[in-house]
């Protein structure tokens, strides 16, 4: 959240817990964050490379196994 704050990217904060199919696909990695759909990181986000992936994008997803 800070790093979309930061650069003014918008995001969206999903749960595998509310999708079967993210489940199935991710529940090895959470947490993992998509960049333009495509994955970018998982288990750790690395917050420097998600600054530069970010750099000129607007929308970015992060699945969580909670909701919150």
């Amino acid at each position: 959240m800070r790093v979309a704050e930061d650069t003014g990217a918008g995001w969206q904060e999903r749960s595998i817990l509310d999708d079967p199919e993210l489940a199935e696909r991710y529940w090895e990695q959470i947490p993992v964050v998509l960049v333009d759909g495509v994955p970018h990181d998982f288990w750790r986000v690395d917050e420097h490379r998600l600054r530069e992936a970010l750099s000129g994008r607007r929308t970015w997803h992060a699945a969580r196994r909670s909701g919150h």
